[in-house]
């Protein structure tokens, strides 16, 4: 390990107090910032109360494959992202009275 002399020259105390402080605030918010989790997989009961209906209409869905599981085992987890993506918008229909 080299060491580096740092010679600070007409700095006063609050100086060289806010240079640290800058600094430690720097590494915290790098160090505290959301990783991003790859791939967040969600359990049946989870995904079932994310959308909102009972987990055998979840297993049906599954068995049909409008939602895509992965077994782990004896588990079977379901992607967020294939979730969000399994959800399709309804296009609304305009009626007019004639």
């Amino acid at each position: 390990m080299t060491s580096k002399n740092v010679i600070f020259e007409n700095l006063t105390s609050d100086d060289i107090r806010n240079i640290i402080s800058d600094v430690i605030e720097e590494k915290f918010r790098t160090l505290s910032a959301p990783q991003k989790i790859p791939n967040d997989y969600l359990t049946r009961q989870e995904t079932a109360s994310l959308l909102r209906i009972s987990l055998p209409t979840l297993n049906d869905f599954t068995k049909r494959g409008l939602i895509t599981g992965h077994r782990i085992g004896s588990r079977v987890l379901y992607s967020r992202e294939m979730v969000d993506s399994s959800l399709k918008e309804i296009e609304s229909i305009k009626y007019r009275r004639s």
